[in-house]
Parts: structure tokens; sequence; C-alpha cells
């Protein structure tokens, strides 16, 4: 059955609420919501802010008073200094750190992640890196 009008029909998608974890992985999600649905650039932050559970929520009422929401690249940069500045060094360190304490399975799925995370961060780091 075809519609008379042109319309798309685009299926709801639920926006990601951000919990404190990974603010550069929700930061991509928020954006690709928001060109997605072709929001304009000023409701960024009101739109993210609202999305914010716990700890997040409480910082933003905090920062809020301090500064506003401001614009996109302002709010996003405050909350990946916020909630991201300790997952780099504590990825590395667990990297640098790291031993096969059981199976060589679980020890490339722990290196993974932990690449994956320092590569987040860093995408400078090379195979090179990685490999020493």
């Amino acid at each position: 059955m075809e519609h008379s009008n042109s319309k798309h029909f685009v299926p709801k998608l639920q926006f990601s609420q951000f919990d404190g974890t990974n603010p550069c992985i929700w930061k991509d999600k928020c954006e690709d919501y928001f060109k997605i649905f072709e929001l304009p650039e000023v409701m960024w932050p009101t739109i993210a802010s609202l999305h914010m559970d716990e700890k997040p929520a409480k910082w933003l009422k905090v920062y809020k008073l301090k500064y506003g929401l401001g614009d996109w690249p302002t709010f996003i940069a405050a909350v990946e200094q916020k909630f991201g500045k300790n997952d780099y060094r504590e990825a590395l360190t667990q990297l640098l750190e790291l031993q096969q304490l059981s199976t060589l399975d679980q020890y490339i799925s722990t290196f993974e992640d932990l690449q994956f995370l320092v590569t987040m961060h860093n995408s400078e780091l090379g195979e090179l890196f990685f490999v020493t």
C-alpha cells in the first residue's frame, strides 16, 4: 500500500541517556540523532541535557548555574572534560600493566577493549605502540 504524500516515515528513535560513562560515544550518538532529525544546533545542548541521569544531572545543575548551557561545542567540551578526563589515563595505565592471568581469549578481549578506549581519546597512537 503506497502513501499518496511524499513524506518519509522514520521509525521512532530513542535518544541515548547519559550516565556519566563514555562521553565521546554519547556525543557521537547525540550528534547522529540531531542530524537524522535535522534539529537546529541551537537546541542541541537543551535536548542533550534532558537526557542526563543521576551524577551527570547533578553536575549539570551546578554547571548551568555558573555558565548556562551555551552553544553545543562549549557544552559538550565541558561534558567530555568532566566525565572523560580520567578515562584515558586509566585505560592507558591498565593497558601498560596488562598481563595474561587467564585464558588467551580473555587477555585478547581485555586488550582490545583497552585499545579501543585509548584510541578513542588519542587517535594518534599507531599500531606500533599497541604491538610494543
